[in-house]
């Protein structure tokens, strides 16, 4: 009788915890549903409608880098360290750009932006990209630091650095123009005689950008260089491939996040038609999981495992291409559904907000909270007509889903019970 009791203690605690598990699912599915309803909370600085979401995303980021996070980034990803402050200057740059110079945000966005530039300058961060290939430490390196540059200039023509700052952002701009014009492929090497195409273009945007600032001197230029990618274009393929040889022919075909973040770039670019290729990215990336709206990283018969780039892919369906794909959707004036895409966003997201900070997934994977406040951060270039047929009832087939797990899981939790209470006696 004495060795029956440690079995059923055994037994009783097994049964506590599979109870309490199930109780933790059926919140967790509760609060992804309430996540659905997600409206950003908009106040009012200086006239100008500031998300307070993001200022709290940008408050947990900001600690976050100053207690390292740029630096284990660095040990999970090849660009960890480098996406850490590109992304939280980027954001502090969009935010900021509509507010007054005598604003304290544009203040801060001023400082927080240089202190994330000033960073990825470094010799520590330079070190982790190649010397002597066409464009300084590469493309990827060069034409995003450059595209910071030029965020920064459009931000305030007011801080003490922007002379500087307007010498080194001219000086790349002529290198980029100089490279183009003399390159046979519009696609320049990141690393070794690795091509990626959405690496170049932050340079092409922070050339637009230059024009904007300045003299109209790089039009030319820019339309050069559509032109060759247009040459290099496979038939039946989307005009910009994942990667490309040295030559500039598709290695892999178009995938949803890179395609995505190379729309929300062309887009910048008043030289360029970006219509075409987003129609043709709405129709083969588009899709979703149980109704919600998601983003795919890979189209047609074209499959794959998730790496790098991707983030993790499930079933088909890309994080990185479905976070990416809701600034995507802002920038072309999809409004309804970059809304929809946030609420995914939230729901999947498991968010977690005090009254000054914010953070995704317990903060467990920064690199989803630094591009979330980006995207986030976006401005809409285009405003289209407001749809006024959206379908207010889109969340209903997962919230029945929802309803009958939660029901499965409840009955389970009784039969437990009824057992329990049978064994107690």
């Amino acid at each position: 009788m004495a060795s029956k009791f440690p079995l059923l203690i055994r037994l009783k605690l097994f049964k506590y915890i599979v109870s309490l598990t199930f109780i933790l699912i059926i919140i967790g599915i509760i609060y992804a549903n309430y996540n659905l309803y997600y409206q950003s909370e908009l106040k009012k600085y200086n006239g100008v409608l500031i998300d307070q979401d993001l200022l709290k995303q940008l408050n947990y980021l900001g600690e976050s880098l100053d207690r390292g996070i740029a630096h284990e980034m660095q040990l999970k990803y090849p660009e960890g360290l480098f996406f850490s402050y590109l992304m939280y200057g980027l954001s502090w740059c969009e935010l900021a750009k509509d507010l007054p110079e005598e604003s304290s945000f544009k203040k801060k966005a001023i400082k927080e932006s240089m202190m994330a530039l000033v960073n990825l300058e470094s010799d520590y961060c330079q070190r982790n990209f190649p010397k002597g290939l066409s464009l300084p430490n590469g493309a990827f390196y060069f034409s995003w630091t450059n595209y910071l540059r030029a965020k920064i200039l459009l931000l305030s023509d007011n801080f003490s650095t922007r002379d500087k700052l307007i010498s080194d952002f001219n000086f790349n701009c002529d290198t980029l123009s100089k490279a183009i014009l003399d390159s046979d492929s519009p696609f320049f090497e990141s690393y070794s005689n690795q091509f990626w195409p959405a690496d170049i273009l932050p340079g092409i945007a922070s050339l637009s950008i230059h024009d904007i600032l300045f003299n109209t001197i790089y039009d030319t230029v820019i339309t050069h260089w559509f032109n060759k990618v247009e040459s290099k274009q496979e038939p039946g393929e989307i005009i910009f491939p994942h990667s490309v040889n040295d030559k500039g022919i598709a290695r892999q075909s178009a995938r949803g996040s890179s395609l995505g973040l190379i729309l929300i770039l062309l887009k910048e670019i008043s030289e360029i038609n970006s219509g075409g290729i987003y129609v043709l990215y709405n129709r083969a990336y588009r899709t979703s999981f149980f109704n919600l709206p998601m983003l795919q990283e890979y189209s047609g018969n074209n499959s794959g495992e998730e790496d790098v780039d991707s983030g993790p892919v499930i079933c088909g369906y890309g994080s990185v291409a479905t976070i990416i794909g809701a600034g995507v959707f802002k920038r072309y004036g999809e409004l309804d559904l970059a809304e929809r895409l946030n609420q995914t966003i939230e729901c999947a997201g498991y968010p977690y907000e005090n009254s000054d900070t914010k953070k995704y997934l317990l903060g467990k994977v920064p690199m989803a909270d630094f591009f979330i406040a980006w995207v986030k951060s976006l401005k809409t270039l285009e405003y289209k007509t407001v749809n006024t047929n959206v379908n207010e009832n889109w969340r209903l087939t997962f919230q029945i889903t929802s309803f009958i797990l939660i029901s499965i899981i409840v009955v389970l939790l009784l039969k437990i019970n009824i057992r329990k209470s049978i064994i107690g006696k």
